[in-house]
């Protein structure tokens, strides 16, 4: 039994055809929440005088509330964080679903029951003694499918056409202020037992809200030039992005008075590919957990540049900044970086940021940026996880040092003969499947081609590492052509390079291995 705010609300790849009348269903729940809200309105509208019957003892001066009217208060409180609970949940599925998808409905054995059963235990609201507490038996779920065409041409046998939750279902979710005082209380003063790491914006501590949830606190850091008006962009970029292989942002906070700035995410607690792949004493990663955090990190990239309008671009794509759940599902995180762009070509930068070894050769010398540039670094990803080496070894010089350029000599004998001995990461032992490392090489050589109009877009990315597309294309072309394309590059880069030096490459620190939020 739980609270209506929190009901389990699985979200599964099934097709369920019982659920005909999902668009009754949703006006009918729209109906309870609007039912909800009244109430709450009408307590609010009583608050003057409840607050007239509170006690206050003669002898102590101290005011004191008698148990109704506590219990008032308490269900005042908890029909809010209801309501609040709701929103939450009904913007989170839509942009997962719906904005992805194209297609969400409800369904249980009898959605108009369901509905029916909403309704009654919503109006148990009415019972201020119970203090607001909503209770419901058995297990609802969300379900949704993955199909890439317009709704209107989704159905089944004997099946209406599914619709679009209605217009009026669109909640609206801004990310919570917190004060500096309550993150200070959730971090224990930023104690040094609850420090995670430093990032590119600055310091992480993991932190426990009073709601008992665990998030991880990114401070600013001392010096930083960043200004209010570009901290509340990039509040305002991070807060609308909702996928499952995204950090979410849960909150931030503006305290002029300690002159900082913080966001407050949610907690991963798994670390990052950057600490399971190279940090000593780890377990190896096997080959699929691997392809499985490559594809759901092509999933959320996909999203931000494809699905995001204005499209986003992350521009430090690493290791790093991929973080692990419990279930070694990918999180990508670390938007401090991150630039809005329109659809039309490129953008250029005043600044080179990104983190060596992962930045793309046309954006360091060009400063030219596109979502290509972020493609390269997750070619460099993918190359990290065929090989498990860094992209930058500590020893050597470049080239020879480079994971990158020991790939580009290896990988087309290796997509040519489907042998990939040489390049495999030693510690698998030959243990993975041949037609997606087979894949995953083939998406890293066209996604590290030195010119970004010859990389692909990172929908066809994903789509190559899950099989949907013909891969002989994309490796027909030869060391020669990219040979043409470096010397190509060379000629482009050679007028520019005198306006790109080092010192406009603000190289990103890398996040500790402990950082739970990039």
């Amino acid at each position: 039994m739980e609270k209506v705010g929190d009901i389990i609300w699985d979200i599964t790849k099934c097709f369920c055809g019982r659920a005909k009348r999902q668009d009754d269903f949703m006006r009918d729940l729209e109906e309870n929440l609007q039912f909800v809200e009244a109430k709450w309105k009408d307590l609010e509208a009583m608050k003057n005088d409840v607050e007239a019957k509170i006690i206050v003892d003669e002898e102590t001066g101290e005011m004191q509330r008698s148990h109704a009217v506590s219990l008032w208060f308490e269900s005042i409180q908890n029909i809010q964080e209801d309501i609040a609970k709701i929103r939450v949940k009904a913007q989170k599925i839509q942009n997962d679903c719906v904005h992805r998808c194209g297609v969400m409905y409800w369904s249980s054995s009898s959605p108009l029951q369901l509905g029916k059963e909403v309704a009654k235990k919503l109006r148990e609201l009415e019972d201020l003694n119970t203090k607001g507490r909503l209770r419901f038996g058995g297990h609802y779920q969300i379900t949704y499918k993955l199909p890439r065409k317009p709704i209107h041409q989704i159905t089944q046998d004997n099946q209406v056409p599914l619709v679009p939750p209605p217009s009026s279902m669109v909640f609206e979710h801004s990310p919570c202020t917190f004060t500096y005082e309550q993150l200070e209380l959730a971090t224990e003063g930023f104690s040094e037992s609850n420090f995670l790491g430093q990032g590119g914006f600055g310091p992480v501590h993991k932190g426990i809200l009073p709601n008992k949830q665990t998030v991880a606190i990114k401070q600013q850091k001392s010096g930083s030039k960043q200004g209010m008006q570009e901290f509340q962009i990039e509040v305002n970029v991070i807060s609308r992005v909702h996928h499952r292989h995204l950090v979410s942002l849960v909150g931030y906070c503006i305290a002029k008075a300690q002159m900082t700035m913080m966001l407050v995410y949610e907690f991963v607690p798994n670390k990052s590919l950057d600490f399971h792949l190279h940090e000593k004493g780890t377990q190896t990663l096997d080959w699929s957990t691997r392809m499985k955090i490559a594809n759901g990190s092509a999933k959320a990239l996909a999203y931000l540049h494809d699905d995001c309008q204005p499209k986003i671009i992350h521009r430090d794509i690493k290791a790093a900044n991929i973080l692990l759940d419990d279930k070694f599902e990918p999180k990508i995180a670390d938007f401090g970086l991150a630039k809005l762009s329109s659809d039309t070509d490129t953008h250029v930068s005043t600044a080179i940021k990104g983190t060596f070894g992962y930045l793309a050769p046309d954006y360091a010398a060009s400063r030219r940026l596109s979502e290509k540039a972020d493609v390269y670094s997750f070619g460099v990803v993918l190359l990290e996880l065929i090989a498990g080496q860094k992209p930058i070894l500590e020893t050597g010089s470049f080239p020879d040092n480079s994971l990158v350029e020991r790939a580009r000599l290896l990988l087309p004998t290796a997509l040519k003969d489907r042998n990939f001995e040489v390049l495999a990461d030693p510690r698998l032992q030959n243990n993975y499947n041949s037609e997606e490392m087979f894949r995953m090489a083939s998406c890293a050589a066209k996604c590290v081609r030195y010119l970004p109009d010859h990389r692909p877009q990172m929908s066809q990315v994903m789509d190559a590492l899950t099989g949907k597309i013909n891969l002989d294309n994309w490796n027909e072309e030869s060391t020669q052509v990219d040979n043409h394309d470096l010397n190509k590059f060379g000629k482009q880069s050679l007028g520019e390079s005198n306006e790109s030096t080092s010192s406009s490459l603000e190289n990103t620190t890398e996040a500790s291995s402990h950082s739970a939020s990039g």
